[in-house]
């Protein structure tokens, strides 16, 4: 399942709590594991400093995961796309999965895979360069087109840390912090090495 089950489906109808009490209990937002809301809670992990969770909790929502972890026949759905929800133990159905390909799941998981695993966030100014990965990884390697340039961006990650961007090297040249202001680079390539390095106040 893409997350533990915390709550309890209501399990009759219920007009002080809306539509909600209409659903199946175990299904929909009757009290499943319901993936957009389980993205948002990948984010806000994130944005609290909870990598480590975060991290954790964003493989683990992975539709092939996911599906894997269901069983690819009690899971019922495509195996490589997120659907809206997985149905809780609250259901005979357990691990079975509904509404693939309805619902903003995977735009909430692109965007935080991007924007804050990864750490390539778009400013007003430019873009910040911010990645909170898992320990395990010694880097990576990403590509964005960002206002008519393409950005190169190379992390190394030697020491196995979750974050740390204290400099960062622009096309051959030494800037100290996270934040590259494009407007000010007149090639059309920008190609930016990194080494994640423990905080200067640790």
């Amino acid at each position: 399942m893409a997350c533990r089950y915390a709550g309890r489906p209501t399990r009759r109808i219920d007009d002080s709590v809306g539509l909600i009490s209409r659903c199946v209990p175990g299904k929909k937002e009757n009290g499943s594991v319901f993936n957009h809301a389980s993205a948002w809670f990948v984010l806000a992990a994130f944005r609290m400093g909870k990598i480590e969770d975060a991290c954790r909790l964003y493989r683990k929502m992975l539709p092939p995961v996911v599906s894997n972890t269901a069983g690819i026949d009690r899971y019922e759905t495509e195996p490589y796309v997120y659907s809206e929800y997985v149905t809780s133990p609250e259901n005979a159905d357990a691990g079975q999965a509904s509404h693939s390909w309805l619902t903003g799941t995977a735009v909430w998981m692109y965007y935080t895979g991007i924007s804050h695993m990864l750490g390539v966030r778009a400013e007003y100014h430019g873009l910040r360069i911010d990645p909170r990965i898992p320990k395990e990884w010694d880097g990576f390697h990403i590509k964005r087109r960002f206002r008519g340039k393409c950005v190169d961006i190379r992390v190394h990650n030697p020491r196995h840390l979750h974050s740390g961007v204290q400099k960062m090297m622009v096309n051959g040249t030494t800037t100290d912090g996270n934040f590259l202001n494009t407007a000010k680079i007149e090639s059309e390539l920008i190609n930016i090495e990194i080494t994640l390095q423990e905080e200067k106040n640790s």
